[in-house]
């Protein structure tokens, strides 16, 4: 995590929300850094300038569960502030370079109770974020593993190669590691794709889309 000078062009994410940027700081947050972690104080509300995020909460059990991923846009430390909560309910996570504007929570507060046009974009936030969990668990619980599987490959390939992490696809799609290892070695088996020393080659993708479809 690094301080950067706030510049002008950052200041427009912070337009929807009412307010300007004298109030905040600027953060840069590496790929795979925590931003708030799960039972920890929460100090910031935060606005996203470039880069994407996912949510993961951790259960009683020390199971993590993905809440949302590729998040874009918006504020996040929200939920906290209209709950009162002086620590983090959830992990978020960086998933490529992050910047955000950071509003202390004790000012977001304030901003909270005299500032409607802040208030009701949080609150659009909010739901919209609701709206993008409530689509994950419905995928998780209505779709096959190997349907889920499939569909993150054809996401997340770049010219027909997937070099992402098995680790956060296991996460991603709501299965064990070893499941999804077991799954990878069967689409291998079948010929669909090939592991190469660069990630694995995806070797018939209109076999790949087919498995992926209801």
């Amino acid at each position: 995590m690094e301080t950067l000078p706030i510049i002008p062009k950052y200041e427009s994410v912070l337009k929807p929300y009412g307010i300007s940027a004298h109030d905040c700081i600027c953060l840069r947050f590496q790929q795979g850094e925590f931003v708030i972690r799960q039972g920890f104080p929460i100090d910031y509300l935060f606005f996203m300038v470039k880069g994407a995020v996912q949510t993961i909460i951790m259960n009683a059990a020390g199971q993590e569960i993905l809440l949302n991923h590729s998040f874009k846009e918006g504020a996040f430390g929200e939920v906290e502030l209209f709950l009162g909560e002086n620590t983090a309910i959830s992990n978020v996570q960086a998933e490529t370079e992050l910047i955000c504007l950071c509003l202390p929570q004790k000012i977001a507060l304030e901003y909270m109770q005299t500032n409607p046009k802040f208030t009701l974009q949080l609150g659009k936030d909010l739901a919209s974020k609701l709206q993008h969990s409530t689509y994950n668990i419905l995928t998780v619980s209505t779709r096959s593993a190997l349907k889920r599987l499939c569909s993150y490959l054809l996401a997340e390939q770049k010219d027909g190669i997937f070099r992402g992490k098995l680790a956060e696809a296991a996460r991603k799609i709501g299965v064990s590691y070893r499941h999804l290892w077991r799954m990878m070695n069967k689409l291998c088996e079948d010929g669909i794709i090939s592991k190469q020393e660069e990630g694995y080659y995806i070797k018939d993708i209109q076999r790949l889309k087919n498995e992926s479809k209801e």
